[in-house]
């Protein structure tokens, strides 16, 4: 099947404000695939205790939480460090 233009690799390269480089790298696309079938599961991540979270997955809805020990989701209360906020730190 015919997909057209792939793109075979790319150059990333950042620069300070007087023109010098601050970083580069260079990347090979050695494989791909378009539109494979991907299990809902995959996008499912289980964040470790002490993850800051913030998740924008309902525009409308933004959520900022710091995954507790017990593995819940703790509100990160409104001027709270992470310390606070984390329940790791007793």
């Amino acid at each position: 099947m015919d997909y057209g233009w792939v793109p075979s690799g790319g150059t990333y390269v950042a620069k300070r404000q007087d023109g010098s480089v601050r970083e580069s790298s260079v990347a090979t696309i050695k494989k791909f695939e378009i539109n494979p079938v991907i299990s809902k599961d995959e996008f499912e991540i289980d964040f470790p205790p002490g993850t800051d979270v913030l998740d924008q997955r309902k525009a409308a809805k933004l959520r900022h939480y710091i995954v507790q020990p017990d593995g819940s989701a703790g509100i990160f209360p409104k001027g709270a460090t992470y310390r606070e906020a984390s329940g790791l730190d007793p």
